[in-house]
């Protein structure tokens, strides 16, 4: 077992959660698992970093519907929680019909690049050619949530409010919790009328 790459599976759980990830950084916790409830003594550093990953893990709305208890961290019961991350990973990615790596790099890729050129067509003011390179980036969608609320931010800094509002809808749509998307979507509707 390599502890540096338990290290680094254990840090990528709320990397990948913050991008809107949860499948990968289910998998990156499952991963860690398997390593840790093979140790009969973990450190305190992993501990603080297995437990941090699962608070983070626990917040998910979609994970929670496929675990049969809540999520919660108990030092000594890493092999109970592998085996519960493990169910829920396996169901979601069968749910997902799990892209390859080399898929999902080339789909990010094309959705970045459309975000990045309608971002810079906002920018020059050429507001129908940014809808278009925002719809070709919608397209490429598939978990990455925050991708709304980015468009609308973009159409709103080019005081463009009216164009922000669908996109701003998606993101209250795709993440109930987010508050910042509700609140900007309430100051913006407000200038609509």
């Amino acid at each position: 077992m390599d502890l540096r790459k338990t290290r680094e599976q254990l840090g990528r759980i709320r990397v990948y959660y913050l991008k809107g990830d949860t499948l990968r950084a289910l998998a990156s916790a499952v991963m860690a698992l398997r390593d840790l409830s093979q140790m009969s003594n973990l450190s305190t550093e992993m501990r603080s970093m297995l437990r941090e990953g699962i608070g983070y893990l626990a917040r998910d709305e979609e994970l929670k519907r496929h675990l049969d208890r809540p999520l919660a961290y108990q030092p000594g019961q890493e092999r109970a929680l592998f085996v519960q991350l493990g169910k829920a990973y396996k169901e979601m990615a069968s749910q997902a019909g799990m892209e390859s790596r080399e898929e999902t790099f080339a789909r990010k890729q094309k959705l970045d690049k459309a975000l990045i050129v309608g971002q810079k067509l906002v920018a020059q003011g050429k507001f129908s050619e940014a809808e278009e390179s925002f719809r070709e980036a919608v397209s490429c969608y598939r978990d990455e949530h925050r991708l709304f609320q980015m468009i609308a931010q973009s159409f709103i800094d080019a005081g463009q409010p009216r164009r922000a509002i669908d996109y701003l809808r998606k993101a209250v749509e795709a993440e109930p919790d987010n508050e910042s998307a509700k609140a900007l979507l309430e100051k913006v509707s407000a200038i609509k009328d």
